[in-house]
């Protein structure tokens, strides 16, 4: 293969939707994986504490409600952002719809000159 030339991805051939290629996606979905972990941990560490456990079990009960609200978030913005994507796909295709009628509604109106 060509130097500096990738070979195309399974992706890239089926036209697939990708939210880690989505840039406003993929900003979402790393900050709502580090909130998810950390509001996890504090959450799991805040009532174990409350609920007389030693410290260092409630600190491992912490980082493991942390995994699993990091874990959770980020299933919930996987699946929000594959329905936003999908959303912004067909307003753009209805949007470039709208322009290309005009323009032949117009076309046909000015007699089909160019």
């Amino acid at each position: 293969m060509a130097k500096g030339k990738e070979a195309p991805t399974k992706q890239q051939d089926a036209g697939v939707i990708s939210v880690a290629a989505h840039p406003r996606a993929a900003r979402a979905v790393r900050k709502a994986k580090g909130y998810g972990g950390l509001g996890g941990f504090l959450l799991g560490v805040v009532l174990s504490v409350r609920a007389g456990v030693p410290v260092p079990d409630a600190a491992l009960r912490g980082v493991e409600a942390g995994l699993g609200g990091y874990l959770a978030l980020w299933f919930a913005t996987v699946m929000v952002w594959r329905q936003l994507a999908v959303a912004e796909i067909e307003a753009a295709r209805r949007h470039l719809l709208a322009v290309a009628e005009r323009e032949l509604a117009r076309k046909a109106a000015g007699g089909g000159e160019a």
